[in-house]
């Protein structure tokens, strides 16, 4: 384990919040980061008991739990700190998981660094309630990054990322993270993209700006991707709505760790 996750584990989390999951995050997940490039962790928590039971507002700082550190692990707001963690209290990650946000299927998918030994049935139980919502998402995203942001190498690389990963999940309900794995498997369908993928994680041309032709050449793929995404939303097995005999069983288990805790 990495000194950034011991210090995560150890420290970042306060004593009135019980850790469930915790995952690595950001670029050094997705294999887009360089040398210099900052830690970003996820979590899925319960708030302490007690918690649940002080004045109206106060939940909210515990629903959503975020801390940011710089190089020195002293408590920043900078928000491109050297360290983040973003953990979520469960009920609200069910909100999550319902919007189709991102974070979800990262906190369901990827490695754990750390993972308590209650919240293995009730992960794959929150997996069952992830649905088809990923491939609106995705898209809603490129489409507006696209608009309101065309010169940047890092939305274009964000986005094509988001639209590959949903292509594949909902074609094989596979949810791959890393970068090489992703192109490999899209490799006859996104080589413009592998193009500005290999400068983006040079640290030597990383903030460049798209060039006009790059623009144009990633307008014209990325309708593709599109068109593959509509036909990944019709053929997708997974449904749209989730199951709600299993949200009454992973409400079930919640309640029994939430017991636990008292």
């Amino acid at each position: 384990m990495t000194d950034q996750a011991n210090f995560v584990l150890s420290t970042v989390y306060p004593s009135n919040i019980y850790p469930l999951s915790c995952v690595l995050s950001g670029s050094r997940a997705y294999g887009l980061n360089v040398e210099s490039s900052d830690w970003d962790y996820l979590g899925l928590h319960l708030m302490d008991s007690r918690a649940c039971l002080q004045p109206p507002g106060h939940e909210d700082q515990i629903l959503v739990y975020q801390k940011a550190y710089d190089q020195d692990y002293k408590e920043t707001l900078d928000p491109g700190s050297y360290l983040s963690l973003v953990s979520y209290e469960v009920w609200r990650f069910l909100d999550q998981i319902e919007r189709g946000g991102f974070q979800s299927y990262e906190l369901l998918y990827l490695p754990q660094i750390y993972s308590d030994s209650s919240t293995e049935y009730l992960i794959s139980l929150l997996r069952e309630l992830i649905t088809n919502k990923i491939g609106l998402v995705a898209e809603k995203m490129a489409r507006n990054s696209r608009t309101t942001h065309p010169t940047s190498r890092k939305a274009a690389v964000i986005c094509g990322y988001r639209l590959l990963q949903a292509i594949l999940f909902l074609t094989e309900e596979e949810f791959a993270w890393h970068i090489d794995d992703l192109c490999d498997h899209f490799r006859d369908i996104c080589k413009v993209y592998q193009e500005i993928v290999a400068v983006y994680v040079n640290p030597e041309t990383r903030r460049d700006p798209l060039t006009a032709q790059e623009q144009i050449d990633l307008a014209k793929e990325f309708s593709s991707l599109y068109r593959e995404l509509e036909r990944a939303r019709i053929i997708t097995r997974i449904p749209g709505r989730y199951s709600p005999r299993v949200y009454q069983e992973a409400l079930s288990v919640l309640l029994k760790i939430r017991a636990s805790l008292i």
